[in-house]
């Protein structure tokens, strides 16, 4: 994702944005091994990232047949409104051909 510098300034963390990003856009169960190749994020922070949304009550996990990999499902929670507004903005400032600065003034 080209200019993260916002998402790390809104949401704490880049890893964390684009986990959540990603993870309010998925209909149905994925794994970790998905997240980690979709947002193209180191595993141990997409871990760490899908282990606060799930204590946050945002995901919880399901057992998937025949598969030993942990899964996960979407749960509806108002929190989500958040990263989909988030997803507006980015989608707006592609569209628009820019990236959102980030502003160092007042900072100490």
């Amino acid at each position: 994702m080209p200019d993260e510098g916002w998402m790390k300034t809104l949401f704490g963390r880049a890893a964390r944005a684009r986990v959540g990003l990603w993870v309010v856009e998925q209909d149905a169960a994925f794994s970790q091994h998905e997240a980690v190749a979709s947002v193209q994020a180191d595993r141990t922070a997409v871990v760490q990232e899908l282990d606060k949304l799930e204590d946050l009550g945002l995901i919880t996990t399901v057992e998937v047949e025949g598969s030993r990999r942990k899964y996960y499902v979407v749960v509806d929670h108002p929190l989500w409104q958040i990263f989909r507004a988030a997803n507006a903005a980015r989608d707006e400032m592609q569209q628009a051909g820019r990236g959102a600065s980030v502003a160092t003034r007042g900072r100490r």
